[in-house]
């Protein structure tokens, strides 16, 4: 009885721990997207087709990402395709632009329902 108690106890853990992993490396993979549009969209007329990123720690435990952007973009009126261009980002620049990108969405949401009220 208190085997079977601990072989379904360790199935549900192993169970929840499968799901954060999926979860967790789908929200980096959107921040990393979002991320990338508003960095490349500053500069010039870029769409950002895919993405590609391996995760790793540096000496100092912090975490880092190396991340392979393919996009389409147009420079001086000409049409590039397919620029591929790697980079290095480390979680810190990740986190200060989800803080960012919340705070952009309030102030945007909030514009919204002021001139709703207006």
């Amino acid at each position: 009885m208190f085997t079977n108690i601990l072989i379904l106890s360790l199935i549900f853990v192993g169970g929840i721990y499968i799901i954060y992993s999926i979860v967790s490396k789908k929200r980096t993979r959107s921040l990393l997207f979002r991320y990338f549009q508003e960095l490349d969209s500053e500069d010039e007329n870029i769409k950002v087709k895919n993405i590609q990123y391996q995760e790793y720690k540096t000496k100092d435990f912090e975490k880092c990402f190396v991340v392979t952007v393919r996009m389409d973009c147009t420079i001086d009126g000409k049409l590039e395709n397919d620029m591929i261009v790697t980079y290095e980002v480390t979680a810190s620049e990740l986190f200060d632009f989800q803080k960012d990108d919340k705070y952009r969405n309030r102030v945007r949401k909030l514009e919204l329902k002021n001139r709703r009220n207006l």
